[in-house]
């Protein structure tokens, strides 16, 4: 009996760790939770502003997200210069 129940709970430890890994992508179920992570990260000093991933495109920009930045890409793609407060924020 003891070892039914361990089964059952590894079982729906493994569950509930699956269904909680999908929550976290916030409805984007193409990417892995963390796999993007990196565009949160500043180039380093005389590091290039640019770099492509996956095939797309991004550019730094220091402005974005309220000061602490992000690697831009697609129709949003501009660097610290280019920044446009007003550009790509959802109207409510």
């Amino acid at each position: 009996m003891v070892n039914s129940n361990e089964k059952m709970l590894e079982t729906l430890t493994k569950m509930l760790e699956s269904m909680n890994k999908k929550n976290n992508t916030k409805g984007n179920t193409n990417q892995t939770p963390g796999k993007m992570a990196w565009r949160k990260v500043a180039p380093k000093d005389k590091e290039d502003q640019t770099k492509t991933f996956e095939n797309v495109l991004y550019k730094w920009c220091g402005k974005c997200r309220g000061g602490p930045g992000l690697w831009t890409k697609g129709d949003g793609l501009h660097g610290t210069e280019d920044h446009d407060p007003n550009k790509g924020r959802k109207k409510n």
